[in-house]
């Protein structure tokens, strides 16, 4: 083995680099160097500068590609573009087989409605629930979920109530998993025997992308996030796990009736099989980000703002 190769053979055994005493993965660091770059032009360049819509190219290019190279651990998306696929009254999972049935599939009131415009949504269309809307996902075994797992999803509201916006009611095994807005408008994630609930108000009427981890059994082991940012929690409970669960999988409502209806937007909800870091969450909101610039549905303020945000919390990890 050659000096060469020993270097290669080292590095690509070795982690790069730690943070808070936790190894980073090749692309983990990848991600958070090449982020942080973008982060920093986008800052310090004028926002209507030529070079400025340059910049947001690339990082988009970028963001697009780094996102197909870290989907390995995806176990459905469902884009909420369609109401028709593959027949009516359905949309489909685009990564995996767990189809969304609109509401009971034959009671057109209970249909989300297909936002059309494009630029209402975030990416591509987008379904309106209206308080009294949901999308049956099924009972399939990849929904039955033991840690670690991801949730993620784009959710605009202006209600402060409880409202489902994706998960599984209580079965008879007593195991449930639940990503929620809880009454006070805060974001939650339920699980048997615990509830872990953080501190951003999520009914101001803006996109928001919000995001929950599991990384083992108990609250201790959740982490919520939201547009990135990771949340401070309050909890009751603290100990419980997900399990093996064969009650239905529904966005947008919860399964028992169903009740605790979601009124507003959803887009782009996704579930993992792993606990993604936080520089992949913040990479995934920054794909959105741009998304939403892009479309005048943020301000050059708010977009500045964001990304100062986003760039204070790259630098606390």
């Amino acid at each position: 083995m050659n000096k060469r190769t020993r270097k290669q053979f080292a590095l690509n055994q070795s982690p790069l680099g730690t943070v808070q005493g936790k190894a980073f993965t090749l692309i983990e660091l990848l991600v958070v160097i090449a982020i942080i770059g973008i982060l920093s032009a986008l800052i310090v360049v004028g926002m209507s500068s030529t070079t400025q819509k340059a910049t947001i190219a690339k990082a988009q290019v970028f963001s697009n590609s780094l996102r197909n190279s870290l989907m390995g651990n995806l176990v459905s998306e469902w884009r909420l573009d369609e109401n028709a696929n593959p027949s009516a009254n359905r949309t489909p999972d685009t990564w995996g087989t767990n189809t969304g049935i609109l509401g009971d599939g034959a009671t057109a009131t209970t249909f989300p409605t297909l936002v059309s415009t494009e630029s209402s949504c975030v990416s591509g269309k987008c379904f309106g629930f209206d308080g009294g809307d949901y999308v049956n996902c099924g009972n399939a075994s990849t929904l039955n979920f033991l840690a670690p797992i991801t949730i993620s999803a784009w959710i605009k509201t202006s209600i402060g109530s409880s409202q489902m916006i994706v998960g599984k009611e209580i079965d008879a095994t007593h195991k449930d998993w639940q990503f929620e807005i809880f009454p006070t408008g805060l974001l939650g994630f339920e699980g048997s025997a615990f509830h872990r609930i953080g501190t951003t108000n999520l009914a101001d009427g803006n996109w928001k992308q919000v995001v929950t981890t599991m990384t083992a059994a108990g609250s201790t082991n959740v982490r919520l996030y939201v547009n990135g940012i990771e949340e401070v929690y309050t909890q009751t409970g603290s100990t419980g796990d997900l399990g093996s669960n064969l009650a239905l999988a529904f966005i947008g409502a919860r399964y028992t009736t169903p009740v605790n209806h979601f009124n507003g937007l959803i887009d782009e909800v996704r579930i993992f099989n792993a606990a993604m870091p936080t520089s992949q969450i913040q990479q995934n909101y920054f794909i959105g980000l741009n998304k939403l610039f892009a479309k005048n549905q943020i301000t050059q303020s708010d977009y500045q703002q964001r990304l100062a945000d986003l760039a204070t919390s790259f630098a606390k990890h």
